[in-house]
């Protein structure tokens, strides 16, 4: 077992471990079962664990551990009784078999009742036929006694009671000692049955531990449940043991064959579990998984008896030459290739059975586990129980969940054992409370009606059928405080204050802002219209790309892991909304219910909306890698197919629009906030990273555009975007058809990054060209005009009624504050950093390699330029409109903070880089 992997670090191997470990918690902590704690199964297990649990609080560990002891005495007993009456070799072959399945291993180490209930019977049958006729009632007493605990550890064992009896009746007539006869065993079995029933029925009524309607009643209400009529039968039976236990189903077959050829009576107390055992399992729904563990003993014991006959009688098989099978003799050779193929066909299946053993031990916990884990320790100092439907989530944490709900299972939802108003009546009676829901599907009404007593602090989507988890907090709630932080999740004071703060804003949806009056979402401040529940923001300032980045970031400064867990969250929602063909548009809600990817209508290019959020998921994944938690699948398809998007919408000539299926200008060319530009240098950055000559190619074909388009003689200059002719043309009112700095300034990058791409000398000539413009184009020293007039190179100035001056002193207050008509290299960093890369050029690739890396570690996002958060503590930021949360000031103010933790002087823009 502890060659086939770490079995004690899986978080969970079933949802049952945590439903039997809370039991056994609440147990050693004082509740009663059955009063106080809600069961459907016997008690003798959960005593047990609890005894566990005193010794070793709250250790997953030490449960498995106690459970892998059952197994070890299930396999002793197993081995000491096929020896005894079929000899070393049978026992070894049964035993061998037994070890084969995935399904024993597996239970083996997994903190559920059915294993040991059945070690404890295989060790009664064990105690029954030891060949000695010394104490032998005392022998009959103490198998008597053991089956009971049996029995009161899970009662399908029962199945194996004809067998015991058997084997009492055969246990005096196997002992080989003059003058028993059929009297003795007659009286062995009765001592058998009065002691079962007597050691059965005493601790239940001294213990008050009988309870009817919670041990019976919801097994068979189950059965007759619509969820749970089709779940079992013959057909599904014998799949599950071909699945998870081949050998045993197979060599257990031959040997039903044998036994009915060289009948015994140890035989036959196998095939009567397994005659027995078979029928209630084809009859019981639901079939878990886990039941037919109770046919794999006897298929070993009988499998052990075959395997061991076929290989001893090997020699004896090839010496008999039946007068027939010499006619045969053409065919022999058929014959053996038809064996030797299913033979290995069996150790095919042994081994995937051991494979598949091998790689469930040795599972990271999910993303999933971590953040619900790491959600509820941020309120643990205000929490004594949580409500949660994964309490293994609860235990991890080391708290207990209230008594009631120790056992929240889909058969005792499915049978209206517990319903939705008996979990509100919990939570409200239940102090200081976290709920974490994430197994079952809840309804709008449920969580709304917790939302009334709590704070919804986390919606994680959890698979791309729509499927979320959700965590609530006591609305007095407060985070603990650093220190706590610091000792218990080695976190600091940064990862504090940006947890402290991220429910806020990030929990009904991922960017835009929330007005705090009525919690209506937005996508911009000037926005009117409030957006869906759980809409997601893909196009920046404010986006959900830009949260994670900071918190991507936040994480490399602490090591804090939770933070990095909340970015999984966003990456994931973005996967959510990602369009059909791969795109996103400026904002779209991730529902509850299975959704239906978004179509890629009005996806847009603008603002760097999905080269932020491809840089992202690229930052995502390769901080993944560094943690050394698992990448989620829909990590790389996300990333896969927003850069085959990319590929696929380039226009013919070469270009990209500024949205699809829209109208009006979004539909032309578009350089205006790096729309075009960006995504050129995303693609080469793709092709770097994946060696996906697609990738480059499309970038080949955008810069061709962009030599096709750059203006001529003394103009070489870009504009903001071009009609289909690749003429200069207006957008918005206030954005007349002209040349502009900073979109120059974004060409020059992207001509610069596929001269180095490519070394192709027309995209360097290219971008040379456009420096010398911007350097001629100064209207101060160091300071551009945003727009420059085609052809008199004059700086231009709109209105938004889309009259054009020549003059900033001609547009009013308002007009000039909301845009940025003229600036220097703090309002365009980016005309900075292409004119030090082109100068950098003349140096070499290697001198733009190294400026490059000192830019990105500048700022979040630092290649999104409507993206980008500088790692800069005294600059200015913006603050949100009153009476609003804003995600842009949180990701402000979240680069700052970072910019202070690292402890060094800051490069706050371009200039500043060496």
């Amino acid at each position: 077992m502890m060659i086939l992997g770490e079995w004690w670090s899986v978080y969970e191997f079933n949802t049952d471990e945590g439903l039997n470990l809370q039991k056994a918690a609440l147990v050693n902590s004082g509740y009663q079962l059955y009063s106080d704690i809600w069961s459907d199964q016997p008690p003798v297990l959960t005593y047990i664990l609890a005894a566990v649990h005193e010794l070793f609080p709250f250790s997953v560990t030490a449960a498995r551990t106690t459970i892998l002891l059952f197994s070890a005495v299930l396999f002793i007993s197993l081995f000491r009784i096929v020896r005894r009456f079929e000899g070393r070799g049978p026992a070894l072959a049964a035993v061998s078999i037994l070890a084969s399945g995935k399904l024993y291993l597996t239970l083996s180490v997994s903190v559920m009742i059915g294993l040991p209930a059945i070690a404890l019977t295989v060790l009664a049958i064990d105690i029954l036929t030891i060949n000695s006729p010394a104490s032998r009632w005392i022998r009959t007493v103490t198998a008597g006694i053991v089956y009971a605990l049996a029995l009161q550890i899970k009662l399908f064992v029962v199945t194996a009671a004809p067998a015991l009896l058997l084997a009492a009746w055969f246990a005096k007539r196997d002992e080989k000692v003059n003058g028993y006869a059929k009297i003795d065993s007659i009286k062995n079995s009765i001592i058998f049955i009065i002691t079962l029933i007597l050691s059965i029925y005493t601790p239940s009524l001294l213990l008050h531990s009988y309870h009817f309607e919670q041990l019976i009643l919801p097994h068979t209400a189950a059965a007759s449940t619509a969820i749970y009529a089709e779940s079992g039968g013959f057909t599904a039976l014998l799949t599950h043991l071909w699945k998870s236990s081949t050998a045993a189903l197979l060599f257990g077959t031959i040997g039903i064959l044998l036994t009915t050829l060289h009948f015994s009576r140890s035989r036959a107390v196998a095939l009567l579990w397994l005659t027995v055992g078979f029928i209630a399992l084809t009859i019981h729904r639901p079939l878990w998984f886990h039941h037919p563990l109770l046919l794999v003993i006897p298929l070993s014991w009988l499998g052990g008896i075959a395997l061991a006959d076929l290989l001893n009688s090997g020699g004896r098989l090839r010496a008999y030459r039946p007068p027939y099978f010499e006619n045969l003799g053409r065919y022999r050779f058929l014959v053996t290739i038809v064996i030797l193929l299913l033979s290995l066909q069996l150790i095919a299946n042994i081994w995937k059975n051991i494979w598949k053993t091998h790689k469930v031990f040795n599972q990271q916990s999910s993303n999933y586990d971590h953040h619900a884990v790491a959600r509820l320790k941020l309120f643990l100092d205000d929490t004594q129980q949580l409500v949660t439907d994964r309490p293994m989530d609860a235990y991890r944490v080391g708290r207990l969940v209230p008594p009631e709900l120790a056992v929240w299972s889909s058969k005792r939802r499915s049978t209206h054992a517990i319903t939705d108003e008996d979990v509100l009546k919990i939570i409200a009676r239940t102090p200081a409370t976290q709920v974490s829901l994430r197994r079952f599907v809840h309804t709008e009404d449920f969580l709304s009606q917790i939302e009334k007593q709590l704070t919804l602090t986390s919606s994680v989507l959890k698979s791309n059928k729509g499927k979320r988890a959700f965590h609530f907090s006591p609305v007095s709630s407060k985070y603990r405080t650093a220190d706590k932080i610091q000792a218990e999740l080695k976190a600091d004071d940064l990862a504090n204050k940006l947890l402290s703060k991220l429910p806020h804003a990030n929990t009904t949806g991922v960017g835009g802002l929330w007005r705090i009056t009525d919690n209506k979402h937005y996508d911009r401040p000037s926005s009117s219209k409030p957006l869906p529940v759980h809409s997601i923001i893909s196009r920046p300032a404010g986006s959900a790309q830009e949260v994670g980045s900071c918190l991507i970031a936040a994480w490399e400064q602490t090591a804090e892991i939770t933070l990095l867990l909340e970015a999984i969250k966003i990456g994931e929602a973005l996967s959510c909304t990602q369009s059909v063909g791969g795109g996103w548009k400026i904002s779209a809600p991730c529902t509850r219910e299975d959704h239906a990817q978004p179509d890629d209508k009005k996806t847009t290019f603008d603002d760097g909306t999905i080269t932020s959020a491809l840089y992202y998921a690229l930052n995502l994944h390769d901080a993944l890698i560094s943690a050394n938690l698992p990448i989620p699948e829909w990590l790389p398809t996300m990333i896969d197919r927003g850069l085959n998007f990319i590929v696929n919408k380039q226009s013919d000539d070469g270009s990209w629009p500024q949205a699809l299926h829209s109208s009006g200008y979004s539909t032309l060319p578009t350089l205006n906030d790096d729309a075009m530009t960006g995504t050129i240098r995303l693609l080469i950055r793709a092709n770097i990273r994946n060696h996906n000559n697609r990738y480059l190619d499309a970038a080949r074909r955008a810069g061709d555009y962009l030599l096709k388009v750059q203006g001529l003689s003394t103009q070489t200059a870009f504009a903001q975007q071009y009609d289909t002719d690749g003429i200069p043309t207006a957008a918005r009112t206030f954005e007349p058809a002209a040349y502009a700095s900073l979109e120059t300034a974004y060409a020059i990058n992207a001509l610069i990054d596929l001269y180095i791409a490519t070394s192709d000398e027309h995209y360097r000539s290219a971008a040379e060209r456009a420096a010398t413009w911007l350097r001629q184009s100064v209207i101060a020293p160091e300071q551009w005009a945003r727009l420059y007039e085609v052809a008199s190179n004059r700086p231009l100035y709109a209105s938004r009624a889309g009259e054009s001056f020549y003059s900033i002193e001609q547009l009013s207050d308002d007009e000039r504050s909301r845009y940025r008509w003229i600036g220097g290299y703090e309002e365009f960093p980016d005309i900075k950093l292409a004119l030090d890369r082109m100068e950098l050029l003349k140096q070499g690739r290697e001198a733009v390699h190294t400026y490059d890396e000192a830019f990105e570690n500048t700022a979040l996002l630092a290649l999104s330029p409507t993206a980008r958060a500088w790692f800069d503590p005294e600059r200015a930021i913006e603050n949100p409109p009153p009476d609003f949360i804003s995600s842009r000031h949180y990701v402000e103010s979240c680069a700052q903070m970072i910019g202070q933790h690292r402890q060094q002087p800051m490069l706050h823009s371009p200039s500043s880089v060496p």
